[in-house]
C-alpha cells in the first residue's frame, strides 16, 4: 500500500523532500489511512506535517475531535482546528464544500504549510464524476477530482477504493469513527453513494466505478492538452495590463470555441468570485456581438468592456471623487484594482515629472468635466472606455492617461509613476 502511495504520488509530484503538509482529518476511515501513510514517511522526506479537523457546525462532534486530536498527539503531530459558519439553506453541500476549503487555506496560510492533503478516493472520483454529469458540465467538469488543484491542494489517496482502505485498516487494526451524516440522503453525495451506484454496479456494469476513474484520467489529459493551447492561444492574443490587461478582439474570435472558453477561465480566475458555465457563454457572445459596448458580470463585479478591436477588463468600482498624490511613495488602488509605482528611475510604461509637481498631481475619479471630456473625444479613445480610465491632472490640465497620453513635464529632478495592475495573464 505504501509503495502505491508514493508511486502515485511522484507520478503527480504531489510533494516533495522538506514541504510542509496540512492533513485534513475527519476521523473518518479515508482520512486516517491518509494520516497513517504520511505519518510513516513523514522522516524519509523530512516532511513538516500538521492535522486539521474541520467543524462543519452540523452535529455534536466532541467526540471525533477528542479522537482526532488523541490520533496527532500518538503520531507526535501538531493539532489544528478549525469550524465553519453555520449553514441553514438547502444548498448546504456546495456551501459547506466552500467554506472548508476556504477554511483550510487560513489555517495553512497561518501556520505556514504549502500544501493541503485532502482524503478523496477512487470512490469519492466516481460519485463526483455522475454529480457532475447530472448537473450539466464540460470536459474539465467530467475530467473529475484532479491530484493537484487550486495550486495547495494535494489527492494523495486518489489511487485506492474505499474497499482497499477498509481492508487495510482492519488489517492494522486501526479504529476510525462513521460519520453518520454519510447516510443524510438530503444530499445528492449521499443518494449516489448508497442508492445509484450500488444499483448501477450490480444491474449495468460491475466495474463501473473503475471505468469512470479510467475515463476521467483520460479526459484529463485531454483536458490538460486544451488548457496549455489556451495559454498559448492567450499570450499570443494578449496586448497590455496598461492601463488595463487587454487583448485583441478579432483574434480572439477567430480562434476555436473550446480555446476561448478556457481563455475566459483564466481570466476569470484572476478574480476571487465563482462563476459558472452560463457566464463564460454570456462574456464571448459580448465580445462577439457587442462591440464599442460595455457589460458587468458577476453580479456586477467584473467589467468587459468591448472596443472594436480591443476587449479589456475593467474594475467595476473606479472611485467617485479624485485622489491627490502627494507623496512620494507607492499607492495602493483599491478601487482601480491597480497601484502606483513611484521611482526616480524609469521605467517601461512610466510618466515622468518634475518632482515639484507631485503635490499638485490628482487622480480624477469617474467624475470628469467637460474639458476632460473633450480631450478624451480628440485623443479617440473608444466612448465605453473612458469613465473607468485613470486620468492624471494638474489642475484642469491633463498630464497622463496611461497607455493613451502623456504630457511633457519633466525637468532637472524627475520622479517616473507606473500604473500596474494586479493581474496574472498566464494563470
Amino acid at each position: 500500500m505504501l509503495d502505491k502511495f508514493l508511486d502515485f504520488c511522484r507520478q503527480n509530484n504531489l510533494f516533495e523532500p522538506n514541504d510542509s503538509v496540512l492533513l485534513s482529518v475527519s476521523g473518518g476511515p479515508d482520512s486516517i489511512f491518509m494520516a497513517n501513510l504520511f505519518n510513516e514517511i513523514k522522516n524519509t522526506f523530512n516532511l513538516k506535517l500538521g492535522i486539521v479537523y474541520i467543524n462543519h457546525k452540523m452535529r455534536d462532534v466532541k467526540k471525533e475531535i477528542s479522537f482526532v486530536k488523541n490520533i496527532s498527539k500518538e503520531m507526535g503531530i501538531p493539532f489544528y482546528f478549525g469550524e465553519l459558519i453555520e449553514i441553514k439553506k438547502s444548498s448546504k453541500e456546495e456551501l459547506l464544500r466552500i467554506q472548508r476549503l476556504k477554511k483550510l487555506k487560513e489555517i495553512a496560510k497561518k501556520y505556514d504549510f504549502n500544501k493541503i492533503a485532502l482524503a478523496h478516493t477512487k470512490d469519492d472520483q466516481a460519485e463526483t464524476i455522475i454529480m457532475r454529469f447530472l448537473k450539466g458540465t464540460a470536459l474539465r467538469g467530467l475530467s473529475g477530482i484532479k491530484p493537484k488543484s487550486d495550486e495547495i491542494f494535494i489527492h494523495p489517496i486518489l489511487c485506492f477504493s474505499r474497499e482497499e482502505i477498509l481492508n487495510f485498516l482492519k488489517k492494522k487494526n486501526i479504529c476510525f469513527f462513521q460519520d453518520p451524516t454519510n447516510y443524510n440522503f438530503s444530499f445528492l453525495r449521499n443518494k449516489l453513494r448508497h442508492i445509484v451506484i450500488p444499483f448501477l454496479e450490480k444491474e449495468i456494469n460491475l466495474s463501473l466505478k473503475e471505468n469512470l476513474v479510467q475515463m476521467a484520467e483520460n479526459l484529463l489529459a485531454d483536458e490538460n492538452y486544451l488548457k496549455e493551447k489556451a495559454k498559448e492561444s492567450y499570450l499570443e492574443i494578449f496586448k497590455s495590463e496598461v492601463p488595463f490587461p487587454h487583448f485583441d478582439r478579432f483574434k480572439f474570435l477567430n480562434l476555436p470555441k473550446a480555446i476561448q472558453k478556457r481563455i475566459i477561465i483564466s481570466i476569470l480566475k484572476n478574480f476571487n468570485f465563482r462563476w459558472e458555465a452560463n457566464h463564460i457563454d454570456l462574456i464571448i457572445d459580448f465580445i462577439e456581438n457587442k462591440p464599442n459596448k460595455e457589460a458587468k458580470f458577476l453580479n456586477k463585479y467584473l467589467t468587459f468592456v468591448s472596443t472594436y478591436d480591443n476587449i479589456y477588463i475593467c474594475p467595476s468600482f473606479v472611485p467617485e471623487k479624485p485622489i491627490f498624490l502627494k507623496k512620494s511613495r507607492n499607492l495602493k488602488l483599491l478601487g482601480w484594482g491597480s497601484s502606483l509605482i513611484l521611482s526616480k528611475k524609469i521605467k517601461e510604461n512610466s510618466f515622468g515629472m518634475e518632482e515639484k509637481f507631485l503635490k499638485k498631481i490628482k487622480l480624477t475619479g469617474m467624475s470628469y468635466d467637460k474639458g476632460f471630456k473633450k480631450k478624451m473625444k480628440q485623443l479617440k479613445i473608444p466612448y465605453p472606455l473612458r469613465k473607468y480610465l485613470p486620468v492624471f491632472s494638474i489642475g484642469n490640465k491633463i498630464v497622463w492617461i496611461p497607455d493613451f497620453y502623456m504630457e511633457n513635464i519633466q525637468g532637472k529632478n524627475n520622479i517616473f509613476m507606473r500604473w500596474k495592475y494586479e493581474f496574472n495573464k498566464n494563470p
